[in-house]
């Protein structure tokens, strides 16, 4: 499941990939916004990988 892979493969915590999960960010700029109120530096890379995720699982 998504969460999961997430969680997996993007070293989120539950919290963090339920929040994705729900808001579902489309661009990389909407998903920068949400990852930055997390206080914790998310590289580029990882930031496209939730993005693949969550757009293989749309």
């Amino acid at each position: 499941d998504m969460k999961k892979q997430l969680m997996k493969e993007c070293e989120l915590t539950e919290e963090e990939a339920v929040e994705i999960v729900n808001i579902r960010p489309t661009s990389l700029a909407e998903l920068r916004s949400f990852t930055f109120g997390w206080k914790k530096l998310i590289l580029a890379e990882t930031l496209e990988k939730m993005l693949n995720i969550l757009k293989g699982h749309s």
